[in-house]
Formats: structure tokens, sequence, C-alpha cells
């Protein structure tokens, strides 16, 4: 016997072997395997990964041309093989009792899905003498018959002659089945062909009850007429049989009402059409479109160039099969499905567009450029045309103002993702691709021009358009919000922030750059909602990805973003106090981005929020006044996270409502900083939370220490060693007073008790920082003389200061 045999399922040539039936038998047994897993384990797995175990090779039982199993390549067939995949519970010994009934040779194993509940079995049986694969059919579908009248446990697609059997395969603990009988009797070919009137016949072939009603088979599939773009046009042009007229006028002919016969089979009337011709499912083995349920663009591409597909990877998607292309081309060139699709183009493109002339959109098609042989021509004018109108491009590309970058909505011909995402170096690839392989266009420049121009035309500030399209219900929030949410002191303080800053973040929406250096920052326990509270109401435009300040990266990572979270202060830890105010404060971000040829401005469109674990976390006594700190959990809140959970916690109607209010803020002219009481409100708490200095009270008290009146002119070295120390014998009748100016080195030496000469820059700047911290000091720009330090820059005490 002649058969086929494989180490996969994914191999392109089949090596053909001629084995006896025992032979057979002993080589089915040979492969067999068993895996590690349960059968449990395995039934819940996908498809994919069932598929992958069970693969340990097969056969098919046929001759196959040049070893291909493709459909029409098979010569003859040996045996019938039979999946039984529907029977019911408990019948397994059944189905093998009457199998062995029919008297003749056979080999019954099962499948890895099989168990006593759900059968799985697989019969083989050798036929008497090689048939063709039209015989092949009705021989198979006679020797069913005779196992199960109803053909009700039979997979309908088991009589294809050119079906893949896997070998026998198991799962560890499966109860298998595997039983052969070998005694030289075969199924009689001829005789059960002798059992119908005239078997070349399909409409006198017994079919399985799926096959028998009006339902199509091949499961559900889409109205071919309703798809969108070239493949929806082609079939609204063609049914199957204008379809067949048109480009297989030799290859199908009519044998009765809704039935063709494949005219270089043998068999008759094997081919039925479903849904008043949209659909074609075709019995006969030969048809290299049997098997299938196709519609007429399937039919047409798998006769005129399935050929074209026989090196193509198994699985490939249809749309990546070199027929479908050469399908598309055809399509493309045939005028009445093209006259179709433009005025289908055209209909597409009025939807919400408003024409720059009158006549603009009366008919685009007919405003392409074509050379004398009426093909377009490569203008930048055409192929702005083209994505404007064609249905697979048309008002899928968009310039999104917030980022300053492009954007785009699936799917495309090169990707099918449908979720909106930016345009990248392979969607610039893909168009390219689409307009050399659709349109027969070239030219990188000119298709960038072109896309450049419709994105801009199209642009949109989807933030803009997020809070245009918001409707304040009347009840306020937003002063509550970090009262409400995280638990807050409610003070005019908290009030004043909630209203400050987010009025701040509507603003840059609305005005982009406009003048806002202020961070709120949240300290308070882990776990309370700090930096969820911020994510939840910047929803697709927040960010946490800075860790750094005044580089090109940190400009780049708030690109797009508008509420940008410095978690745990770690952008802060790490930088330079005076590069971190300078880049809060910027209103502007000029640089140029990664891959960009130009420098670019972006104005800023976000704001800043902070969090922090601690209390003292602020270092800089003069950069204090952009931070606006927010106490948490200093109450059980309202809406508590650790009760709600994050999915109640803050809904997206409260998020939307918030901001609905913050632009009524923004439009009733809420100021952006402090006036006035609320300056110091805010300084208050802005000294609450500065880091303490071990040195700064060791200052402070040294300069509110009375100093003889002649401190300056009249002590050496030697006696303000002995002032310090309270050795002097009259220092109760000196005259003293308050220290009225001072500067580092003193401190340093008289305060810190060290060397001038091993001073470093990180202790000046301590003691500049604590100087900076009290409030009744400033520094000066004069440089007065110390003795005995020379000259030094001075730091005077205010003659208005309290204390």
């Amino acid at each position: 016997m002649r058969l086929s045999i494989g180490t996969s399922r994914t191999d392109k040539v089949w090596k053909q072997v001629d084995w006896t039936w025992p032979r057979f038998i002993e080589e089915a047994r040979r492969h067999r395997t068993v895996g590690t897993e349960t059968h449990a384990e395995y039934m819940a797995m996908p498809r994919s990964k069932q598929d992958l175990l069970k693969d340990n090779g097969g056969f098919v039982a046929a001759a196959l041309a040049e070893g291909r199993r493709k459909r029409g390549c098979c010569q003859t067939r040996s045996m019938v093989t039979l999946d039984i995949d529907n029977a019911p519970s408990g019948t397994t010994e059944e189905l093998c009792q009457t199998v062995a009934g029919l008297g003749c040779d056979y080999l019954i194993y099962s499948t890895r899905k099989h168990s006593p509940q759900h059968p799985r079995i697989r019969v083989i049986i050798p036929i008497d003498r090689p048939v063709s694969a039209d015989e092949y059919q009705p021989i198979a579908r006679a020797a069913a018959q005779t196992i199960d009248p109803l053909m009700s446990t039979l997979d309908p697609t088991t009589f294809e002659a050119e079906r893949l059997m896997y070998w026998p395969s198991a799962s560890s603990d499966s109860e298998t089945v595997f039983l052969g009988a070998s005694q030289g009797k075969a199924l009689p070919a001829d005789a059960l062909l002798a059992t119908y009137a005239d078997w070349h016949d399909a409409a006198t072939w017994p079919l399985c009850p799926s096959e028998r009603t009006p339902k199509r088979p091949g499961g559900k599939q889409a109205d071919p007429t309703q798809k969108q773009g070239l493949v929806g046009a082609f079939c609204r042009v063609y049914d199957v049989p204008a379809a067949m007229d048109k480009f297989l006028p030799d290859t199908y002919a009519e044998a009765s009402s809704g039935r063709y016969t494949y005219t270089k089979g043998s068999t008759t009337g094997g081919a039925i059409l479903y849904d008043d011709g949209k659909f074609l499912y075709s019995h006969h083995s030969t048809d290299p479109a049997g098997g299938k349920l196709v519609n007429a663009w399937d039919l047409v591409r798998i006769h005129l160039f399935g050929e074209q597909d026989l090196d193509a990877q198994p699985d490939t998607p249809v749309t990546r099969l070199p027929s479908y292309a050469a399908m598309a081309e055809l399509a493309m060139h045939d005028p009445v499905v093209y006259g179709t699709l433009s005025e289908e183009n055209l209909q597409h493109a009025m939807e919400g567009f408003t024409p720059v002339e009158d006549d603009e959109a009366e008919d685009w098609h007919s405003r392409l450029e074509v050379n004398a042989k009426g093909q377009l021509l490569c203008t930048s004018q055409n192929m702005r045309l083209l994505i404007h109108n064609d249905p697979l491009l048309a008002g899928k590309v968009w310039d999104d103002l917030f980022a300053q970058r492009r954007k785009c909505t699936g799917p495309l011909p090169w990707d099918k993702n449908a979720e909106e995402r930016w345009w990248t170096d392979n969607d610039d690839a893909g168009l390219r691709w689409y307009f050399e392989s659709v349109h027969h266009l070239t030219g990188t420049a000119k298709i960038a021009d072109a896309i450049a121009l419709e994105a801009s035309a199209a642009a949109r500030d989807p933030v803009v358009d997020y809070l245009n399209n918001l409707r304040w219900d009347g009840i306020p929030r937003v002063e509550t919000l970090f009262i409400d949410y995280l638990g807050a002191e409610d003070t005019p303080y908290t009030r004043a922030v909630a209203r400050k800053c987010l009025a701040a973040a509507v603003t840059r929406a609305f005005h982009p750059g406009a003048k806002y250096d202020q961070v709120v920052i949240f300290s308070g326990p882990q776990g309370i909602g700090k930096s969820t509270l911020v994510a939840h109401l910047g929803q697709k435009w927040f960010s946490d990805s800075l860790t750094c300040f005044g580089t090109k990266d940190a400009r780049e990572s708030i690109r797009g973003v508008w509420l940008v979270e410095l978690g745990e202060l770690t952008a802060l830890d790490k930088s330079e106090n005076e590069a971190a105010k300078q880049f809060i404060s910027q209103r502007e971000d000029v640089y140029r981005p990664s891959y960009g040829r130009n420098t670019v401005n972006y104005p800023r469109r976000c704001i800043f929020f902070g969090t922090s674990n601690k209390i003292e976390f602020l270092r800089d006594p003069t950069g204090n006044r952009r931070f606006w700190p927010i106490d948490t959990y200093k109450h059980t809140p309202e809406y508590d996270i650790k009760v709600l959970g994050e999915d109640h916690w803050l809904p997206q109607t409260a998020v939307d409502q918030i901001w609905a209010e913050a632009v009524e803020l923004y439009r009733q002219g809420e100021p952006l900083y402090f006036k006035g009481e609320q300056v110091e409100q805010a300084q208050e708490v802005q000294q609450e939370h500065m880091e303490a200095d071990p040195w700064q009270a060791k200052i402070q008290a040294f300069l509110e220490a009375k100093v003889p009146v002649d401190w300056r002119t009249g002590w050496n070295a030697e006696r303000r060693e002995q002032w310090y120390a309270g050795t002097l014998v009259d220092k109760a009748s000196i005259n003293t007073a308050p220290r009225d100016y001072t500067c580092v080195a003193e401190i340093w030496e008289e305060c810190l008790n060290g060397r001038i000469e091993r001073i470093t820059t990180r202790e000046q700047r301590r003691i500049t920082a604590s100087l900076e911290a009290l409030p009744e000091w400033e520094k000066t720009n004069t440089v007065q003389r110390f003795a005995p330090y020379g000259r030094q820059k001075a730091w005077h005490k205010n003659p208005y200061s309290v204390g």
C-alpha cells in the first residue's frame, strides 16, 4: 500500500512509502507517544498548545504528487480513514465491535482528547485496490454509513482525500484504545461504488447531518458583501456564479439548481451554492477550492493563484499569502470593481468632511492624475487623494496636537491592530508597501509628504477635546478632592491647592506653556492612594517615568503627558536643586528629538505632582515656594482606597466631573498662585517639611547670643576664645549687644570650631543654607572686612525682623 508520512503537520514534502498492512499497524504502534501532562491539563490548554503536543508526525493514506499535501495532489488512496469525534458517552466498546463486525482488517486508536465520556476514535481500514481521489469520497462515505447509519458521529471533513492523520498519542493518565486486525481482508472498492446508482453524482452520496441541513458547512462566516475594502467591493460586484462566468468559465458547469460540477474531476454536482450565491462549498476531491466554504473572492484566488502559495509556511494568514496579493492586483485592474471601490471611497470620505471647493468631493477618482495608458502617476496629489479616500486608510492617520506626534487608528493593511497607537517607522514602511503593491505608486519622499499633509489636516488635541466635551453637574468636588480621597486636613490652604493645581492643568491644556511652576507633594504612608489619585486623574496622559532633570531624556519623557508624578521624589533626590528648580519652572522644552533632524520647541502641557513617605523632604529654602506640601491620611478619608479597592475608589464618572468643575474654575479665572495670607499659610506648611540640618539650630543660637559691642575692633583671637570659654574675670561688666552681621568664615571657626583653611564647598553651602532658613538674616551684595578673616561676603540682620 502506498502512503505518505511526515514528521510534523508543517512538513512541506511528505515521504512516499510502500508498506504492508501488518507493517502499517506496527508503525502506528511504534509511533505512539505519551505526554507528561494529565488529560485534564491537556483539555485546559489553548488550541495552539494542544496542536503542538499531539503533533508527533502522521500519515496521509495516499500517494501525493511531488509529496505535496495540497488540495488536488492526491493520486491514489490506499485506506479509508475516519474521524469519529461525536460519539455518545460510553460507546467506545460498541464502536469497536461495530468496526470489527465489518469483517475487514482495521486499526482503531484513540486521540489525545479521548475519554470514556467523550470518545474520540480514529478508524483506518485498508482498501483492496488503489482508488482515485474522486472514487475515494463515495467509498469512504459508504464505509462510514455501515459503521454509523446516521453518520452523526463523524467529522464532515474526514472524507477529504488529502486528510492528515496523526499517529496515536495520549496524556499521562488517559484511557487509551489501540486495536488492530490483520487477516488479509480489505474493503471492496468496486462493491462499495456499486451501491450507488451513479457514484459520480455527489447528490446521491450519504451526508453527515450538518451537511444535509440548509445551514452552510464550514461554520459561520461574515457576509462577504458587507466587508469593507477591496474584498467587499469584489463580492458586491460578483457573487459566486458571476465570478465563475467571468474568471473561471471552463472550471465549473451547472449540474442542477444550486449545484455545480468541477469539470476537471470525474464526479458531478459536488459544488453547492449557499446564501443566494454568496458562498460555495465543493465536495469534489480534486477541486483546489474543495473542502472549504469560499466566497467569490477566495474561489477565484484559489483557482487562479493558489499555486503561488505552495511554498508558504503553514498557518500563514490568508492576507499574507502570495495568492492574496495577486488577487488584489487582479481586482484593482477590474474596471467594475475599481469603480465600485472608488464610489464607496467617495461616500466614506464625505462622512464628516467639508470640501474646500464645491466640486471637490464630487468624484475624487476623476481627479487622480493618470498617464496615456490610464496608469496612476507618482505624484503627491495622487498619494494624498488615495490616503484621504482609500477605505483602508481614510481617517486613520492624524496628528496628536497634545503630544505633537502622529497617531493612527487601525486596522491598517499592514497591521491588523485595531487600537489607537503612535505612528512608527514600520508604518512608514507599510504605507510604502501598500502604495506599491496595491496602487503601483512609489516615491519615499512624496509618500512622506502626502501622509504628513493628511495627518496635519486631520490634527486634533485629545486632551482639549476631552475637556470640551465634559459637562459639570454643579456639585463641588475639586476643593475637597484631597480631603475626601486622601484624608488631608480640611484647611483653606488644602482647598486652595486643589483648586489651583487642577485649574493649572486645564490652563496648560488650553494654553500650552502657561506660567505655572508649582509642584503639589503628597506626604504620608504607603498604600493610601497618593500615586493612584494622580494616575486616575491623568488617565492615559499620566506618567511616572521621570527620573532625572535637565536631560533630553527628561524632556522627551514628559512629551504627550498631562500629569507627571515624581514618585517618592526620586528625581529630586538625584538632581542638583538648581537643575530641579530650573526644569520645573521651564515653560517650554527645546531640544532635538531622537532620530529627528531639527531642534523643536515644545511648550509645556503638563503639571507636576510629587509623593513622599517622609515628613521632611524639602532641602532648598530658596526654592520652597515651588512646592505645595499636602499631608495625607490626617483622618480616614470619606472615600478610602483601603476599603473600596482601587477599581471602585475613583470611578471614571467621578474623574470626569472633577475635570468638568476644573474647567469651570479655569473659565472663572482661578489664580494659579497664592496671594496675601495664602502665601504665609504656604510658607508655614513648607517650613514644616524642611529637612532639618543639625547645624541650623547651633548657628541660630550662635547668632542670637550677644557679644561685646567692640567685638569687631577690640577683641583678638585669644580674648575671643576666653569669651566663648567663659573664663574672663570681668565678663559681667562688659557691655554687649546682639550680633547684627556675620559671614560664613566667622560661623565656621567660632560656631562650628573649624579651621578656615580646611572649609570645603559643601560645608560653605550647608552654612549658607542654614542662614537662608533664618528669615531675620539677609545676604547682601557687599563685601566687608571681618577681623581676623579678611574681606568676606556679609549677612546682615534685618532690623525690622521680630525677635
